[in-house]
């Protein structure tokens, strides 16, 4: 779904809310503001100043509108917290305001370099997750559409709120005990929270969900402003998607597995601060190491767990590819074929989702516009290049429990991820088999003349490589295989699919590539904590019988242990998000993603859907 735009009108040269009739800020006096109302009202300099080296800090907003107080809040951080200490912000917005007009209320602010991070990877209006690094240390979480749906797909721990946006005479819908009660569910205890407003519902709400409200002097003509701090326990309801308490450790990460999901993975919590060690077996290279490969997927009819995540993980994929080194990324079109009489849905469809400039249904094809083909080594080495990362070529055979972590050789970790692909013998039996191998071959041949610079994808792909008089074609698709010999008969079908594409052309077989991939059995990714089996079975087991019977059980995960596996021919689409969602998960800050996708991510969902099943012995 595609948010409206703000509609915005400048008086003075001041951004003007034509909808809501209301202003974002006070005109002369925008930052001031800020810094009394927000900064002092939550003591977030302070608060700053004391946190741990290695500390987190979350801050959360209900009303993004010019960025104004997120610019700030970020600010203050970098000037007053820790070196090595990182801050989360999440903000929500639903008529978020175009890019151009945003820069142009942005003319003569400060923090210039805050500004231009937020600009290089604002996001279009599409609604749901988008996760943006502003600075090394400070990520924001755009969540763009309603406050409180947004909030309640939200899976983070608040330290401080900005209880932000038009006054509640203006802005009625956003200010509901629905939003309060999110609020109070996402904030730690002692979480602090400041806003303008002392209207009596707002106080009333506030005090009703758990907070101990105070009337502090306004700013500039507003006499009263309102704090308040978060006074009950923290409230959880347990559920077989929770992860386990982010562990506090400085001691090195270990990822096993230097395919796309290993080095998203530790790429990932490199730009978290966090040092990691890889390892991958020299003798068993990834299918990730396949020369081209193309991120695509195509939006079904229906608004599934599947289309959701893979939507999320488009948008945060183009995000990425932005700041890529060039050479990576050949940026062309990718073309899918369409069926005639699917042409109108697909296009009614796509409207909801994307710009016209971001997709578009053309000629019987759907394109992308925003990617392109991805020289997969190169972005590997890229990815792996950090100054945190170190790579260690060694086929790592076992993992050995130890007191204080897990023993790699002559290393011991605290936290490891295993991104190990088909060679799943690190991961518990029960795990292991929710896996399977698909085999891939992809057949290179040399054109006698150049061919246009666009991908199409149908049961084969077509991807010119940047001479556009070499094509990779492929590749094959044969589950349960993993045979790594080139096969001739992939070449010849590969061949003659060419030809047929480009029957104009002569066509020279050059080389092959072969890649085994490992694809979860319901062809999403498996990312999160390793679960203990038999604790999923004995406290989940009621649902073999009847699955509406309420249970809220805590289940057992092997200590800090993870995976991020399973991607199979999606991997280029959706390894970025997926790295960023286990980062999220291990380092307790604020998820990516709508919490109602945990269900189809993390891999104990395979034992809770035998429990349903009634496949225990499978």
């Amino acid at each position: 779904m595609l948010q409206t735009y703000a509609p915005i009108d400048f008086r003075n040269n001041d951004p003007y809310n034509t909808d809501f009739e209301d202003i974002y800020y006070n005109p002369a006096l925008g930052f001031a503001e800020s810094d009394h109302v927000f900064i002092a009202g939550n003591h977030l300099r302070e608060r700053f100043s004391a946190l741990p080296e290695y500390g987190r800090f979350t801050l959360a907003e209900t009303g993004f509108g010019t960025g104004l107080n997120m610019i700030n809040a970020a600010a203050h951080f970098l000037e007053c917290a820790p070196k090595t200490a990182a801050l989360n912000l999440i903000s929500c917005e639903a008529y978020p305001i175009e890019l151009e007009t945003l820069k142009r209320i942005h003319h003569h602010w400060h923090h210039h370099e805050l500004r231009i991070a937020l600009y290089q990877n604002y996001p279009h209006r599409a609604s749901g997750m988008h996760l943006i690094r502003l600075h090394p240390r400070v990520c924001l979480l755009l969540l763009w559409g309603d406050a409180t749906r947004c909030y309640q797909a939200c899976m983070a721990r608040v330290n401080a709120w900005f209880l932000d946006g038009f006054a509640p005479s203006k802005n009625p819908q956003m200010w509901q005990p629905e939003l309060f009660r999110e609020i109070a569910r996402l904030s730690q205890p002692n979480a602090t929270l400041a806003t303008f407003t002392v209207a009596a519902q707002v106080r009333e709400q506030l005090t009703a969900v758990g907070f101990n409200v105070h009337k502090q002097t306004g700013f500039a003509q507003k006499r009263h402003m309102l704090s308040a701090v978060y006074e009950r326990p923290l409230s959880v309801e347990k559920s077989w998607t929770d992860y386990p308490a982010p562990k506090f450790d400085t001691r090195p990460i270990a990822v096993i597995g230097a395919g796309i999901a290993g080095a998203t993975t530790a790429y990932e919590l490199a730009q978290r601060g966090k040092v990691v060690h890889v390892y991958h077996d020299p003798e068993n290279p990834c299918a990730s190491a396949v020369p081209v490969a193309v991120p695509f997927f195509l939006p079904g009819k229906t608004d599934t767990p599947m289309r959701q995540f893979h939507l999320a993980a488009w948008h945060d994929l183009c995000r990425e590819l932005k700041c890529c080194p060039q050479g990576i990324v050949d940026r062309m079109p990718i073309a899918l074929a369409v069926a005639e009489e699917s042409l109108a849905r697909r296009k009614e469809s796509l409207a909801d989702l994307f710009e016209p400039e971001q997709a578009d249904i053309e000629a019987k094809k759907l394109y992308f516009y925003q990617a392109g083909a991805l020289d997969t080594p190169r972005l590997l080495t890229y990815l792996l290049a950090d100054k945190n990362i170190t790579q260690y070529a060694q086929k790592i055979a076992q993992l050995t429990p130890q007191a204080e972590g897990w023993r790699i050789g002559e290393q011991i970790y605290a936290r490891v991820v295993l991104a190990t692909s088909w060679q799943e013998q690190l991961l518990p039996n029960a795990l292991q088999k929710r896996m399977r191998t698909v085999r891939g071959q992809a057949t290179f041949f040399a054109l006698n003349a150049p061919v246009a610079g666009e991908i199409f994808c149908a049961e084969r792909s077509f991807i010119p490589l940047p001479d556009r008089v070499h094509m990779h074609v492929g590749s094959s698709y044969s589950v349960n295989d993993c045979d790594r010999m080139r096969r001739t008969q992939d070449d010849a079908e590969h061949a003659e699919a060419c030809r047929a594409r480009f029957p104009q052309h002569a066509i020279q077989l050059e080389r092959a590539f072969v890649g085994i991939r490992a694809a979860s059995r319901d062809y999403l990714p498996l990312i999160g904590a390793v679960v203990r089996a038999e604790s999923v079975y004995q406290r989940y087991q009621k649902w073999s019988k009847d699955r509406n019977i309420p249970i809220n059980e805590e289940i057992d995960y092997y200590p800090q242990l993870y995976m991020h596996s399973g991607l199979g021919s999606k991997g280029t689409l959706t390894a970025f998000l997926g790295a960023k969602i286990l980062a999220a998960m291990m380092l307790g800050d604020p998820l990516p993603i709508d919490r109602k996708l945990l269900t189809s991510i993390v891999p104990t969902r395979f034992l809770v859907k035998d429990i349903i099943r009634g496949h225990l012995n499978n």
